[in-house]
Formats: C-alpha cells, sequence, structure tokens
C-alpha cells in the first residue's frame, strides 16, 4: 500500500493532487532541486487533465528547468495529507518519483521564480520542505542501482532460463479504471512491489508505483498490460524500462512488440 505522511482527519473532505516529481543527479552524483519563494523541492508537479504522467514530466521539467529530458523511470510513489495555505483547502498529495536524466538544454524556462540548484543528497534531503518528497529522496539514496542511474539505461540481457508466461490472457487496463486489489507480494521476494488485482473482465498483477490504493481497491493512474514474454533460453533482450524485478523490453531482432520479463531468468550482456 502507498505510505502517506500527514494526519488524515475523517472530518475533512481532501481534495486528491496527483503529482510527479523527478530526481535528478549530475556527475558529482549532487541532487536537483527547486528554490522558490515558499522553499526548496523536487522538480514536478501536478498532472493535468487528460495528460499522462510522462507527459506531465516533461512539461513540468520544461517550464521549471527549461530542459527536455532524456530519459525517466518510476521508481516510488508516496502521498501526504496537507493544508493548502494560500488556497486555505486540504488536499491528499499523491506523487510518482522518476529516477531522470535531463536532456537538451531547451531555453524553455517560463518560472521565473524557479531556480535548479545541486546539493548533496544529504543536505538536499534537509532543505526539502514536503515530508513525502523528503522520504522519496532518503529511499533513493538506499538504492545503489537508482544512485547509478542504471535504471535509464537501455541494458541488454540474455535469456538464461526458459519460462512460458503464467497469464496468456493477461490484464490490460487503462488511466483511470478502478480495479480490486486482492493481495500485495511478498516485499522481501524477488518480486516485491506488485498487487494481483482484478478488473471487471480480468485479474492479474500491477505495479504498485501506478496504482492510487484506497482500502481494498485502487485506480490506475496511467495505462497497462501486464502482457509477458515467453522465453527461450539464449535470447536477446532490450530493456526499456525496469520495474520490480521485471523488465519492460522487446526481443532483439523482433522490435515491434513489448513484454516484461523476469529479471531472474536472465543475465546482463
Amino acid at each position: 500500500m502507498t505510505i502517506y505522511f500527514g494526519e488524515k482527519q475523517n472530518s475533512i473532505d481532501y481534495t486528491l493532487r496527483e503529482g510527479v516529481y523527478a530526481i535528478i543527479q549530475n556527475e558529482k552524483s549532487e541532487i536537483a532541486l527547486v528554490k522558490t519563494p515558499g522553499g526548496y523541492f523536487l522538480p514536478g508537479g501536478g498532472v493535468k487533465v487528460n495528460e499522462t504522467y510522462e507527459q506531465a514530466l516533461e512539461r513540468e521539467i520544461r517550464e521549471e528547468l527549461g530542459y527536455s529530458i532524456e530519459s525517466s523511470c518510476p521508481i516510488s510513489k508516496y502521498g501526504q495529507y496537507i493544508l493548502g495555505i494560500r488556497q486555505k483547502k486540504y488536499y491528499e498529495l499523491l506523487g510518482t518519483f522518476y529516477c531522470t536524466k535531463l536532456g537538451d538544454d531547451l531555453q524553455s524556462k517560463v518560472e521565473d521564480d524557479h531556480e535548479m540548484v545541486w546539493f548533496d543528497i544529504d543536505e538536499a534531503v534537509m532543505r526539502l520542505q514536503l515530508p513525502y518528497q523528503k522520504h522519496a529522496l532518503k529511499i533513493f539514496k538506499t538504492e545503489d542501482h537508482c544512485r547509478k542511474n542504471t535504471l535509464c539505461e537501455n541494458k541488454e540481457y540474455e535469456v538464461v532460463e526458459a519460462r512460458e508466461s503464467e497469464y496468456p490472457d493477461p490484464i490490460i487496463v487503462k488511466k483511470d479504471e478502478r480495479v480490486e486489489c486482492v493481495e500485495i507480494s511478498n516485499p522481501d521476494g524477488d518480486w516485491a512491489g506488485w498487487v494481483f488485482c482484478k478488473s471487471q473482465t480480468n485479474e492479474g498483477w500491477i505495479p504498485q508505483q501506478i496504482l492510487s490504493i484506497d482500502g481494498h481497491s485502487g485506480v490506475l493512474t496511467q495505462d497497462y498490460t501486464a502482457k509477458e514474454f515467453n522465453l527461450s533460453a539464449g535470447e536477446i533482450l532490450v530493456e526499456k524500462q525496469e520495474l520490480n524485478g521485471w523488465i519492460w523490453c522487446v526481443k532483439k531482432g523482433a522490435e515491434t512488440e513489448c513484454a516484461w520479463a523476469p529479471l531472474n531468468h536472465l543475465k546482463e550482456v
């Protein structure tokens, strides 16, 4: 389930505000923060209607920092209950955090009161205003694969153990679709971070990072398919995204089809 910060008051109606935020490191392992009149924050912001998470992140980075994005991968999701002082409204903040590499300097920054500044990771944690962003960065610090940005590299893997998908009819769900959350995968196992869900027509495993969970149900924050490759030993897979012990990938030589494959059946080439 998503970890929340702040105390939720049962008598208060909270307005859900979904956001996307970039964790960006430079060659010195420093973290990029945005300095504003209200304090320090991770680059990013709210998702607009009819906008995907990835589109929102690209827009926010372009507006706040003036850069394009070379690559980004979702790595965590945390929430916070808060009273917006200026708006005098109560919000449920739900943030998806991305390991992000900056692309070209587009000279397109439009928010003049937002300044990109760099800090070592411990000072960045200390300076951040919001507890859920602090926590996301603390967790990022403990993940060596994230610090090295290997999540965002298109690595190649060789299949070392054949495997046939257990779900030949995979669950396919759309953004904003509600599903029943039945089971959470073993947090100490190879495949932590997955939730077994039932839709109106099917069932299957969905990444916790793209679910906004409330009790025993959840709402998808983006489109998703659980399609898995059948694997034969010796095949080469090209990673598009790594998540929770699996990769979203293509088979080398057949790049028109994407599907998931488990890392414990692969070795990096």
